[in-house]
């Protein structure tokens, strides 16, 4: 499995780049830690380019916009 992501080693973060069902086993909601569900609105060539990802246990969508999760904590978001 490879992903493509982008190093910044200044601030030594990691961000992914585009998003696909294999990340699925690693991603998890970023306030409890829970699984997350993919919802695909739209998917090519097996990179899902808009969608989201849902925390059942606090109900909250992270939107996944031209193959990028938004993964930012609810009062993060707006």
């Amino acid at each position: 499995m490879c992903f493509k992501i982008a190093y910044t080693p200044l601030s030594l973060s990691v961000k992914i780049r585009f998003m696909k069902h294999e990340l699925m086993s690693i991603l998890v909601c970023p306030v409890c830690k829970g699984k997350l569900e993919l919802k695909t609105e739209q998917e090519s060539n097996g990179e899902i380019i808009s969608g989201s990802l849902y925390c059942p246990r606090c109900k909250v969508n992270y939107p996944i916009t031209e193959t990028i999760p938004n993964l930012l904590p609810p009062e993060k978001l707006n």
